[in-house]
């Protein structure tokens, strides 16, 4: 059970949770708290999951709070203070059992003052029944036990100093009155743009750092909504927001909702080894209408502050986004480049069941010249490649791309070539002058997916391009459909290469869309020959 009241924290900061347990000293440092406590006054929400979506000062908030917040605490797990800078994980303050902790964590003990008391009596037979208590219970910080050796509560919240005292439960439950940490702040509906992918162990601090950085990058307002499953579930009844039918689940609904996947990395890229977050990252792809960004946070070296970094699918211009993901440490997607879902990690075997279980039953028509291959190989696949053409522009500016070389470990080249089952390729490389060159060009062609119908590449202001990329991509041209180049600028390029393009466009393509502006060796002539022998002129040709 996590802290949830807001309200009755004056002292609070002052009282040592270490100190030995002393039932009066505990009445006399709370005296004044109790006279204003009062429990949140909430009602149990009529709203869905899916609806309740947190907002970036939401998140501002939890972050700036988190010192206060964790002065008291140790952890459940480790005994340890709470350190805010490494605090990852809201639900995890428990009510913990008398003997879930060893003695030597000394655990800071608290109190639990009881609110409100009804018995409940109910009845086995007409002779014999048996009572039990529901208590209304506010709880100050620390830890609280069950059992015989537990400390008591205060049984009256109008005269704690002189009270009774009950002995402590012999087992807490949560009895229907469980709230989402969303529900506390607010009963209004708020409805997700972006969907947050992420492992759980990230601390706050960089997971809302992410967030931060996400809506600095997408001219996003304060009032900017991300849907976060330890916000937005109730923590307490997770087990039914999860259905053998994924998507029947809270996550699942969140996620059709939102308008964007935002993937949240540590720098071990954790979320890549998690089924949960593999499964929200290839809805988001198959969703071919949503965004995709992906953020992670540098630690701290040399001297240096922490810095966030910002990957993403489409946004500003191709000028833009070179500089800003410039820095960004594309090695960590290595491990996307290798998921396989069937090995994914799940805190729930059954969980990872499910998910598997959606994928395999998928309905799902590959198309004329696709293979028909197993539901769950095609989204591996899928993962890859994406993740490849995400990282493919750093990866080449970087000097990353190692076309079979045999110590190849960020194979980004074989993950998109080896997608069977990909339909489109869109990749812009504009404005890499110095990097962009002819042989990377070539590496692109021989690694353009086999059955694609849609092939769009931008090398605008690419100027050191000669007609040997020309040639490259003529001699690997798949069955396409709809083919886009843009040499804007590539002012080497000439008649020769044009020609070459020209007469390797195959009798599949219906739609053609050159742009070699500023390209000032070459004119319209060198594709005319191939353009009038296939009919482009009617259907879509433009130069």
């Amino acid at each position: 059970m996590s802290e949830t009241s807001s309200v009755g924290n004056r002292g609070i900061d002052s009282f040592d949770p270490d100190e030995p347990f002393d039932e009066a000293t505990v009445i006399h440092r709370f005296e004044d708290d109790v006279e204003d406590t009062q429990i949140h006054a909430f009602q149990r929400s009529s709203l869905l999951p899916w609806q309740r979506a947190v907002t970036l000062q939401e998140l501002l908030t939890i972050r700036s709070d988190l010192p206060r917040l964790c002065n008291g605490w140790r952890s459940e797990r480790t005994g340890h203070h709470l350190v805010p800078e490494k605090t990852y994980d809201f639900v995890s303050w428990l009510l913990l059992t008398e003997n879930g902790v060893s003695e030597d964590t000394s655990l800071p003990k608290a109190v639990a003052i009881i609110c409100q008391v009804e018995v409940v009596t109910e009845l086995q037979d007409e002779n014999d029944g048996r009572s039990y208590l529901d208590l209304l219970v506010d709880l100050k910080r620390g830890r609280f036990l069950t059992g015989p050796k537990a400390p008591g509560l205060c049984l009256d919240i109008e005269n704690v100093q002189n009270g009774d005292w009950s002995p402590a439960p012999e087992k807490v439950t949560c009895n229907g009155l469980s709230a989402s940490y969303k529900e506390l702040l607010s009963t209004q509906p708020c409805v997700p743009v972006w969907y947050c992918s992420h492992w759980w162990g990230e601390p706050i601090f960089e997971f809302v750092s992410g967030c931060r950085r996400h809506a600095e990058v997408r001219h996003l307002v304060v009032d900017a909504r991300y849907w976060v499953c330890g916000y937005a579930n109730r923590q307490h009844e997770l087990d039914q927001e999860i259905s053998a039918n994924i998507v029947q689940t809270s996550f699942y609904a969140a996620l059709r909702e939102a308008k964007g996947l935002l993937l949240i990395l540590d720098p071990k890229a954790t979320p890549f080894s998690r089924i949960w977050c593999d499964f929200e990252l290839y809805t988001a792809i198959m969703s071919r209408d949503m965004g995709l960004d992906i953020v992670t946070t540098i630690p701290p070296r040399h001297g240096k502050e922490a810095e966030t970094r910002m990957l993403s699918k489409d946004l500003e211009s191709a000028v833009a986004k070179s500089v800003r993901e410039q820095n960004f440490p594309i090695n960590i997607l290595a491990h996307g480049l290798e998921v396989m879902l069937e090995n994914g990690m799940a805190t729930q075997e059954e969980d990872k069941q499910a998910i598997l279980d959606a994928i395999a039953t998928e309905q799902f028509e590959p198309g004329p010249g696709k293979p028909q291959i197993s539901n769950e190989l095609r989204a591996n696949m899928t993962l890859h490649s994406t993740l490849a053409i995400l990282a493919w522009p750093q990866a080449m500016n970087r000097g990353l791309l190692r076309h079979g070389a045999d110590d190849d470990d960020f194979d980004v080249e074989g993950a998109l070539r080896s997608d069977v089952t990909r339909d489109s390729v869109e990749l812009s490389l504009a404005h890499f002058e110095k990097t962009c060159v002819d042989a990377g060009v070539k590496v692109l062609a021989e690694c353009i997916p086999p059955n694609i119908s849609n092939l769009k590449l931008s090398f605008e202001g690419c100027h050191q391009l000669t007609d040997a990329s020309l040639h490259a991509l003529a001699s690997h041209l798949p069955k396409l459909r709809t083919l886009y180049l843009d040499f804007v600028g590539c002012e080497n390029l000439t008649d020769v290469g044009m020609k070459a393009l020209a007469e390797s466009l195959p009798e599949t393509l219906v739609e053609l869309e050159l742009h070699f502006v500023g390209c000032i060796r070459l004119n319209s002539s060198g594709l005319a020959p191939g353009a009038h022998f296939w009919g482009l002129e009617n259907r879509g040709f433009n130069c």
